[in-house]
C-alpha cells in the first residue's frame, strides 16, 4: 500500500477500505504496480510488485505480510533482520527500527538514519514525566503504562512524583447527605 499515487505503473481507479494495524479504515482510491529499486543494504534488486493499494492518508508504505504468504515467500526473521525469500534466494531484506521492520531504496533514508530518529523520538518520550503520560493516557495505572512500548523504561528514568489527584478523588466513594 501507498500513499503516492505517482509512484504507480498501470494505476485503476477503485474504492474501498482497508483496516490498518491500529484498527482505523482508510479508504482505498485505486491500485497499480509499483517498481522499486531496494538499497544494497536491503538486498541491491528492482522489485516489482503488483496489486499494490492506493491509500492516499497512509502515512509510510507497508508491505502485507499476509500477501507474501500467499504468494509463497518465506519470511523468517531473527536478530533485528528479517529476509524474505522465494525458496530458492532472499531477494529482499528489512532491519528492524524499534517494533517495525524497514526496508531502503535507492537514494531513500538509510537505516541507520531510521535508528537515530527512533532513538531521538524515544528519547523526547523521556523528557515528559510520567504524570503528564499518566494524564494523556486518561490516568492510565504505570503497571499498564509500561506495556506501552515507547514508555517500557519511562518508571526508571524519571524521578518518584506525587500521587494523581483525579485518581485519588475518582476512588472515593460520594456519600449520601442525610435528609433531616
Amino acid at each position: 500500500m501507498t500513499s503516492r499515487k505517482e509512484l504507480l505503473r498501470n494505476y485503476i481507479p477503485m474504492s474501498g477500505e482497508v483496516t490498518i494495524g491500529d484498527g482505523s479504515a482508510l479508504k482505498i482510491e485505486g491500485k497499480g504496480s509499483l517498481l522499486l529499486h531496494i538499497s544494497a543494504e536491503c538486498g541491491g534488486y528492482d522489485l516489482e510488485f503488483s496489486y499494490v493499494l492506493h491509500v492516499p492518508k497512509l502515512q509510510d508504505n507497508l508491505i502485507s505480510q499476509g500477501c507474501l504468504d500467499k504468494k509463497g515467500m518465506t519470511i523468517t526473521t531473527q536478530n533485528g533482520r528479517a529476509e524474505i525469500s522465494d525458496n530458492r534466494k532472499v531477494f529482499l531484506i528489512a532491519h528492524r527500527v524499534g517494533t517495525l521492520y524497514f526496508i531502503t531504496t535507492e537514494g531513500g533514508t538509510s537505516i541507520s538514519s531510521l535508528r537515530e530518529t527512533y532513538n531521538y523520538e524515544k528519547e523526547k518520550v523521556y523528557k515528559v514525566s510520567v504524570s503528564t503520560w499518566h494524564s494523556r493516557l486518561g490516568h492510565l495505572h504505570i503497571k499498564a503504562m509500561s506495556e506501552i512500548e515507547p514508555l517500557k523504561d519511562l518508571k526508571k528514568k524519571t524521578p518518584k512524583e506525587e500521587p494523581c489527584t483525579v485518581c485519588i478523588e475518582g476512588k472515593n466513594e460520594k456519600k449520601s447527605i442525610p435528609h433531616g
